[in-house]
């Protein structure tokens, strides 16, 4: 047996992990990173150690295991280095950095160095698309990285420098005259290692008031302040987050729980980073505030497994939150509010962004879609009433309260209201975060903002709102991007995530990219969608490779006809963002691809 039995540490860390939730099967997946970390990866013995700690068979913990990416059942090395192979990243270099590393290392992608110092990997994405490439060491990430640097990173790594977390650059200046709730406190009082908001600096400028104010309102008023503020989702669909609040029971039979998605795990997307690793106070006191409306003691916060500093940079500030009386028992003497908050890490599953997969997860289990209804505000966590909401959402939350509704819907448009943290990547002079009214256009956002193209680079397309929104042509640059005004055109708001196509890229390796990327992510449970996924990038491929026919874009879309509407959720209109509309926006790309591989094949 592998010397774990007689590990008292990593016990007694699996037993506190599993004091944090109702059921301790949901400390798996946290225990599973504890011993990995531990071994570098998970050998049999392993796994049979760990399903003893949890009264579970060894086949049920492997199942676990084998659904997650950062999960190794095979030897790795002492340090891992990845490398992010999306769309953002694979624009700006990810593929020669790649190719670089693996000569350095001498080894191909998934292998490890023959000194057993480096395994070498690619993710889908990491979460850093504004700073892309990116390259995690130890998931601790590195930002525009070159060849001379990635090789430094290595060269660190078997010198046996600690990985660490290079902090965010400085985000771009703000646009003239757009008022910044966000970003503002970061921007002005940023005094940590990272640049992150201090506990003390968040305190200076009004932390924490807008939880002072919401405990001295009633529950349901704080509610309707949220409600009549227009606040949507940032997630994706854009719900109205008050409605989704009062879909919670008034009286609690069962416990009530706020579940936080921080898997953002979308191509094109790193808002959420931002905000967690710069002002991490500001989700927990939008969490609290949430957390008492609803009706709620406890809040998870499930942050994407690669997020290893955003984690730590959060658990540091609930700790701090802890002991200064901002959660905990009797919350700022509140008779009887009780609140925490624990942060769970995933482990590598984009699927766990949808709701009810990330409850599964929470659970310690297969991130597998849940069937609805039931609802989770019906039946969630543990099969008690919970409330999910995104990050970026929450931190809107302190600002409503302590400023109100109508201060809010001074910003945005009438239907969507608020900022929103527009995340621009590519090819553009200025990448980056920047907080805008909803309804702003991509113009002014890849033209004022990011200060237009790269010398040398022409646009060529754009995608929207993260990889499920497809892409447009240049010619809708002027499209608002909010919530309805996306609807109208079939696509979605989705992150907020614009990501630059250029000439030198091109059109069809950046749609193939996508639907390369939902092929991977799928998770398998559905048919229609497992194979829909795996069909759809073959055939994309062969527009790649020389091998289509334009009946191909005819199958595709008959593909997706099979898929949508027909799974437990609804990730094949996930898929539909990029295959329909790269069809209906590009479709000379795709025809003309097939007339240059008959016109080759006719001078042969």
């Amino acid at each position: 047996m592998i010397a774990l039995d007689g590990d008292a540490k990593l016990s007694a860390r699996i037993d506190e992990l599993k004091s944090w939730y109702p059921d301790p099967r949901a400390a798996l997946i946290p225990a599973l990173h504890e011993v990995q970390k531990k071994l570098q990866w998970l050998p049999d013995d392993a796994v049979v150690w760990v399903a003893g700690k949890f009264d579970t068979t060894p086949a049920d913990v492997e199942a676990v295991i084998t659904f997650y990416d950062m999960f190794h059942r095979s030897p790795r090395g002492k340090h891992e280095v990845a490398v992010c192979r999306n769309l953002a990243c694979k624009a700006t270099g990810a593929d020669e950095i790649t190719a670089c590393l693996e000569k350095k290392l001498g080894v191909r992608v998934g292998e490890t160095s023959e000194d057993g110092e480096i395994s070498l990997s690619t993710f889908e994405c990491l979460g850093g698309c504004t700073e892309a490439p990116i390259v995690a060491a130890d998931w601790y990430y590195h930002r525009n990285v070159d060849a001379a640097k990635a090789e430094k990173i290595v060269d660190d790594l078997r010198a046996g420098k600690p990985a660490a977390q290079e902090p965010r650059g400085e985000e771009p200046a703000a646009k003239d005259g757009v008022e910044l709730y966000l970003t503002r406190r970061m921007r002005e009082h940023g005094d940590g290692p990272g640049m992150e908001v201090s506990l003390d600096a968040y305190l200076k400028s009004d932390g924490y008031k807008a939880l002072e104010k919401a405990l001295s309102m009633d529950r349901d008023a704080v509610i309707e302040e949220v409600k009549e503020s227009g606040l949507r989702g940032r997630g994706g669909a854009g719900f109205p987050t008050g409605v989704k609040w009062g879909f919670m029971p008034k009286e609690p039979k069962k416990p009530h729980y706020l579940a936080v998605n921080a898997d953002e795990s979308e191509p094109g997307t790193c808002k959420d980073r931002l905000l967690i690793e710069r002002d991490p106070h500001s989700l927990i006191e939008g969490c609290a505030i949430s957390a008492y409306a609803i009706r709620a003691e406890k809040i998870y916060i499930y942050i994407r497994g690669e997020y290893l500093y955003a984690a730590e940079v959060l658990q540091r500030a609930i700790e701090e939150a802890r002991e200064k009386g901002y959660l905990g028992k009797n919350v700022m003497g509140k008779e009887g509010v009780h609140l925490d908050a624990f942060v769970t890490r995933g482990a590598g599953a984009y699927i766990c962004g949808e709701e009810t997969a990330m409850m599964e997860s929470l659970e310690g289990k297969r991130g597998h879609p849940r069937p609805k209804p039931p609802f989770p505000a019906q039946s969630g966590l543990w099969k008690s009433p919970t409330t999910v909401n995104n990050v970026e959402t929450l931190c809107n939350v302190p600002y409503i309260v302590l400023k109100g509704a109508k201060w809010y819907r001074g910003m945005g448009n009438e239907k969507s209201p608020g900022n929103l943290l527009y995340q621009v990547s590519g090819k553009v002079k200025r990448p980056g975060i920047y907080e805008m009214p909803l309804g702003t256009t991509a113009k002014t956002l890849i033209d004022e903002c990011a200060g237009g193209m790269l010398e040398g680079y022409e646009m060529v397309g754009y995608n929207p709102g993260g990889a499920s929104a497809g892409f447009f042509p240049p010619s809708m640059v002027d499209v608002a991007l909010d919530h309805d005004t996306m609807k109208e055109k079939k696509s979605m708001l989705g992150t907020g995530a614009i990501t630059v196509v250029d000439q030198k890229t091109g059109m069809l390796p950046a749609i193939d990219a996508f639907i390369s990327f939902f092929e991977h992510e799928t998770c398998g449970q559905c048919g229609p969608c497992r194979e829909g996924c795996g069909w759809a990038h073959r055939l994309m491929r062969r527009f790649l490779t020389g091998r289509a026919k334009i009946e191909d874009l005819d199958v595709m879309l008959d593909l997706l006809d099979n898929a949508v509407g027909k799974t437990i959720c609804v990730y094949p209109e996930a898929l539909a963002g990029p295959v329909r509309l790269g069809i209906e926006h590009f479709r000379d790309e795709f025809e003309r691809a097939v007339r240059e591989q008959r016109s080759a094949a006719s001078t042969t």
